[in-house]
């Protein structure tokens, strides 16, 4: 095998174009759309990330469920939208 010379290190640990040493990315909650599931009676329920209690620090949600019909998924994602601008 032949062996890594000097120049191929320096390159292999050269940072990515564009991040600046010291500075770091942001990052997303990943919590903010919420989430719609389906449930076994045809129903769905919507269910917003809405912060954390000052308290005891356990993450709060907001939720609703959404009767079945046939306009459910249009219905729940009026629905989810709505609680994403209340949370």
């Amino acid at each position: 095998m032949e062996a890594l010379g000097e120049a191929s290190l320096g390159e292999a640990r050269r940072r990515p174009a564009g991040r600046a040493r010291g500075k770091s990315r942001q990052r997303s909650t990943g919590r903010a759309n919420g989430h719609i599931e389906k449930l076994p009676s045809g129903s769905a329920r919507v269910k917003v990330y809405a912060g954390r209690d000052a308290l005891t620090g356990r993450s709060l949600y907001l939720t609703e469920t959404v009767p079945a019909g046939p306009d459910l998924d249009d219905r729940a994602e009026e629905v989810r939208a709505a609680l994403v601008a209340a949370g």
